[in-house]
């Protein structure tokens, strides 16, 4: 019994880690090679990754990006391996806007 309950319990936090880090469907996950703060220069930032790996992406504002005509929200999360913090972003996609909700969809100047 505790045998599977152990199994169980490692089962759920390898699930929980990659879920954490951007490994799902409809997500896009990536590694910067720079440390960033500030959610406009980790945007700027993630915009230039994406387009350099050749996709369409315009980062607009508020934790928003678009990427190859999808909204996409911003988060960053700093994770330690081996001692030394890595800085992970995802992009998970957003659901459509509601008719009330209206989002800016136009860059930030």
């Amino acid at each position: 019994m505790e045998l599977i309950l152990a199994l169980i319990v490692i089962v759920f936090a390898l699930w929980f880690f990659n879920f954490l880090m951007g490994y799902r469907k409809k997500s896009i996950s990536f590694t910067l090679e720079e440390r960033h703060t500030g959610m406009t220069n980790i945007g700027k930032a993630a915009e230039k990754k994406l387009q350099e790996d050749g996709r369409d992406a315009v980062y607009i504002g508020n934790g928003l990006c678009r990427v190859d005509g999808s909204l996409y929200r911003l988060s960053e999360r700093t994770v330690p391996m081996g001692g030394v913090p890595m800085q992970r972003i995802v992009l998970t996609i957003e659901k459509k806007a509601s008719a009330d909700e209206k989002i800016d969809l136009e860059p930030d100047k």
